[in-house]
């Protein structure tokens, strides 16, 4: 069985000559160099917004690690022995020698 295609040339666009072909071609010359322009731009932005990422989440972990560090340090300075060891070095304070009770009426305890 033999099919038989018949094969048609493509319509062609009329050519444009003159004044109206230039200005057409610088038209096509500008869209395509503004939408190039558009694209680096976009690509620049998004470089940017990538490096800006890496650089907060670079400080993000050095503030957790110096918070941490905080923490520990806010820990040993609030420990009894340095509490202590403050009192005794800086306001001269001793230990004490012997303890002294005190009885309280139990009249007076809401006074």
């Amino acid at each position: 069985m033999a099919v038989s295609v018949q094969v048609q040339p493509l319509p062609r666009l009329p050519k444009m000559e003159g004044f109206h072909g230039a200005l057409a071609a610088a038209l096509l010359g500008v869209v395509l160099v503004a939408g190039t322009a558009a694209l680096l731009f976009l690509t620049s932005l998004v470089a940017s917004a990538g490096y800006n990422n890496a650089r907060l989440t670079e400080e993000k972990r050095s503030l957790e690690h110096q918070a941490q560090r905080l923490e520990a340090e806010v820990a040993a300075l609030r420990s009894l022995d340095h509490v202590e060891a403050e009192a005794k070095s800086k306001l001269g304070m001793v230990g004490a020698v012997s303890h002294i009770f005190v009885q309280v009426d139990s009249r007076l305890k809401g006074r």
